[in-house]
């Protein structure tokens, strides 16, 4: 398949694959679908055109759901809508996307966390707990708790108690950048210098 000359000169962010199989390319020059003759852009007249996307994900309605520079953008059906801080996000700068168990979006951004859920943006940041603002990552549990990955340390959000991962509980380094659940439950930590795991009780 051919691929647009603004994908071959273009840095590639991210990559999905959509329900119906087909891949979708995130780019520092928007968003790119696979069709049958190759990548063609989406809306390339659009604010979406000119967003460096950063991170995407699907939810269980099949939307799929693009963070970038820009705030974060929808797409279904042919059908773009885009969410910026005017609209109550948290802050336009989004470094990534989680869809929880409880069909929640939670978007990490460099001032904090916001979550929609039919209905206005909600807010977390330090004001309200987190251990830093930047919020790099951000995972579900086997528990349904929700784990903030930032420049200094993490944070966990269960049901409104927050507890937080720093060196009293073996984070050697507290400047994480990923974070990932494992199929048996285990949390796999991504610092600026080594790999960590949380085993329930402390990180090794």
């Amino acid at each position: 398949k051919k691929l647009s000359s603004k994908i071959e000169d273009s840095q590639v962010n991210v990559i999905i694959e959509d329900a119906q199989g087909s891949i979708w390319i995130g780019t520092i020059t928007g968003i790119f679908k696979e069709t049958e003759t190759g990548f063609v852009q989406i809306t390339p007249n659009t604010s979406v055109a000119q967003a460096s996307i950063t991170c995407a994900a699907m939810d269980k309605n099949r939307l799929l759901w693009f963070g970038s520079d820009a705030g974060i953008f929808s797409y279904s059906n042919g059908e773009l809508h885009h969410f910026t801080a005017a609209n109550g996000l948290i802050d336009n700068s989004v470094n990534s996307i989680l869809l929880d168990k409880e069909e929640n979006i939670w978007v990490g951004t460099e001032n904090g966390a916001s979550r929609l859920r039919q209905g206005p943006f909600r807010y977390y940041n330090e004001q309200t707990g987190l251990v830093a603002d930047d919020v790099f990552d951000v995972v579900e549990d086997q528990s349904k708790r929700l784990w903030f990955a930032s420049s200094h340390g993490i944070t966990i959000l269960d049901n409104g108690q927050i507890q937080k991962i720093g060196p009293d509980e073996g984070l050697t380094d507290t400047f994480v950048n990923a974070l990932l659940k494992g199929p048996d439950g285990t949390i796999y930590i991504g610092t600026s210098s080594n790999l960590c795991i949380w085993n329930g009780q402390r990180v090794i």
